[in-house]
């Protein structure tokens, strides 16, 4: 993650328990969930992959599958650099970064994360993604699921690094609806792609009643002092 999980739940008072980390490559993030005492959720669509965090993480729930829009089969494209392997080709990605190639596509199963979590929809406090492209696609098969997210951790792209691939804008108008707000977004690596962390509205608003009531304790006894 580029954006730091940890400062970011601290800054909103965000108590979240429970993750949904789609795309979750080697679990190179279970170290933070552990540390943060989050019970996290893989789901890694690369078979190769997969064995690999499958391996990693034995205590931990995993998934091999694809979440997109729909439930069903996908192709998935493979490169030379796994981690930019993606349900979409690639498209200005190859420009950019030409050392990195698509090497195979193969078929994999795909579901969506309202179908995944099934009757478990309202006890995810957190969704992350870092699937490459796909993440709109993954959205909009979670309509019933973000209802109870607290936050959402996500890779964003401001140019078509995959062909179709949806952009930071049409993220922020797609989650508008369920009330999330996006109050962070880094683009350290590259200007075309980067991290945006949202927050439902509710915790906004309650951070500003306990910043404004601090606010008024300080001025009060900056006051007395003042006396």
């Amino acid at each position: 993650m580029i954006i730091n999980l940890e400062a970011e739940l601290k800054r909103y008072s965000l108590p979240v328990r429970r993750a949904l980390h789609v795309g979750a490559h080697y679990g190179d993030e279970d170290a933070a969930y552990r540390q943060l005492g989050i019970e996290p959720i893989y789901v890694e669509a690369n078979p190769a992959v997969f064995d690999i965090l499958r391996k990693a993480c034995p205590d931990r729930e995993c998934h091999s599958v694809a979440i997109a829009d729909r439930e069903g089969q996908a192709k998935f494209h493979v490169t030379s650099f796994d981690q930019s392997s993606s349900l979409l080709p690639l498209k200005k990605h190859a420009e950019i970064y030409p050392h990195i190639v698509e090497r195979c596509v193969i078929e994999v199963p795909c579901t969506t994360i309202d179908a995944l979590l099934g009757e478990r929809r309202d006890r995810i406090d957190l969704l992350t993604m870092d699937i490459q492209g796909a993440e709109l696609l993954a959205l909009r098969g979670a309509r019933q699921t973000l209802p109870h997210v607290m936050c959402i951790m996500t890779e964003v792209n401001r140019a078509e690094l995959y062909a179709g691939c949806g952009l930071i804008g049409d993220l922020d108008r797609f989650l508008r609806p369920f009330d999330f707000q996006r109050v962070q977004s880094n683009f350290k690596y590259h200007r075309t792609w980067g991290d945006a962390f949202y927050v439902q509205r509710r915790f906004l608003a309650d951070q500003n009643v306990w910043t404004r009531l601090w606010r008024l304790l300080a001025r009060g006894r900056r006051a007395k002092s003042a006396a």
